[in-house]
């Protein structure tokens, strides 16, 4: 008899379990749902970039977040450039980019710059931006010709330019292209 008492403690044992694993699964596959379902920060703040046309035909990126800088930027001395950029751009479906293509012209910078994009080995730029401002940013872009898949070594050239948008310097820059 002493055995039909001891299963029954354990049989009410493992009730309590197994009713305890139960409500923590439940509250598991809650915290699952609640997270695929909820919108992500990321996906809700949208950065507005707008390009200003300019006498030459460039354009200059303005952002919210540079417009004052763009406005009332001081130049640091000349012969200083900085920029934050990625080395490695992936071009889906052969010209748009995907978001690892990222290139700002740092608000240390004396001077406005464009840059061109150019498979190593080839005379024509693939890319050829709008005016990037001192402080502005370029987070993606489509290239303007079609490239075929693969991976490319590339230069990407800055041209610094005056306050005419004359060209003054440029620094050329080792990237890797994926082309998916």
């Amino acid at each position: 008899m002493e055995k039909q008492g001891s299963d029954s403690k354990t049989g009410g044992s493992n009730k309590g379990v197994i009713a305890i694993a139960g409500v923590v699964i439940i509250a598991l596959v809650g915290v699952i749902i609640y997270l695929v379902m909820k919108p992500t920060e990321v996906a809700e703040e949208k950065t507005t970039t707008a390009v200003v046309d300019t006498a030459d035909g460039r354009g200059i990126v303005l952002t919210p977040e540079n417009v004052d800088e763009v406005l009332h930027a001081e130049p640091v001395p000349q012969g200083y450039f900085e920029t934050a950029m990625t080395n490695e751009w992936t071009f889906i479906d052969g010209k748009s980019s995907k978001d690892d293509v990222y290139v700002k012209n740092e608000t240390t910078n004396a001077h406005t710059f464009y840059f061109e994009l150019f498979i190593d080995g080839e005379n024509e730029p693939i890319y050829s931006s709008p005016y990037v401002p001192v402080g502005s940013e370029m987070p993606q872009f489509e290239l303007s010709k079609q490239i075929e898949k693969g991976d490319y070594s590339a230069t990407l050239v800055y041209h610094m330019v005056d306050s005419d948008n004359k060209e003054i310097s440029d620094v050329s820059v080792a990237v890797k292209l994926h082309i998916k």
